[in-house]
């Protein structure tokens, strides 16, 4: 079993209680964050890529082939979990994906949280 631990979780010992109920502690992650608008030079080059809200089952369907191809273990849950979403409630999930010459070669994805100023990554 996993789960994420944030360093503002409470109690201060959470990771050493999931330790102790079984749960695996997995190498620390981090999260980077950068303001982008419509100037940032990462936006306004010659590359051919296109960058685009994914709202269909066929995006989707490239983020899950993009994840296959990345980590070699199939993702056909979180496919079916994504576009289950999406459907259920479309205003909770967005998704983006960088497509360069037609093909899928970046994605992601945030769920907002109701009654939150938190959003899932």
């Amino acid at each position: 079993m996993s789960r994420k631990v944030y360093s503002y979780d409470k109690p201060d010992s959470l990771k050493d209680i999931l330790k102790q109920e079984g749960f695996t502690i997995d190498n620390p992650e981090a999260l980077m964050v950068m303001k982008l608008d419509n100037q940032h030079p990462l936006l306004n080059h010659d590359q051919h890529f296109d960058i685009k809200e994914i709202t269909d089952e066929q995006g989707i369907q490239d983020i899950i082939v993009l994840e296959d191809t990345i980590w070699n273990v199939p993702h056909a849950e979180l496919g079916e979990r994504l576009w289950r979403d999406k459907q259920n409630n479309p205003d909770s999930l967005y998704l983006y994906g960088i497509y360069e010459d037609g093909l899928l070669v970046s994605a992601a994805w945030m769920y907002l949280e109701k009654n939150s100023s938190f959003a899932s990554l």
